[in-house]
């Protein structure tokens, strides 16, 4: 892709699209040190579209929460990475 094409999608916004699950409609589960927030009944969490060419819609249906942290800032580790 050439430097002009990419700097122009980079100008437009990534679009998020949140939806709203009810309690009845997810679940909580701890796994190893992450912990998961899953969409049940095949609803989503929402969607975010991406500006580049491809235009692609990714649905999100699981949430992931690492603790203790996967990554360091500045040689730190947190308790909980989103």
């Amino acid at each position: 892709m050439p430097v002009v094409e990419a700097l122009e999608y980079q100008k437009k916004p990534v679009l998020f699209d949140y939806n709203y699950l009810e309690p009845d409609e997810m679940e909580v589960v701890y796994d190893r040190g992450v912990i998961r927030i899953r969409s049940l009944k095949d609803k989503n969490f929402g969607k975010i579209s991406m500006p580049d060419p491809s235009n692609d819609v990714f649905e999100a249906f699981e949430l992931q929460n690492h603790t203790p942290a996967e990554h360091f800032m500045k040689t730190k580790r947190f308790d909980l990475e989103i």
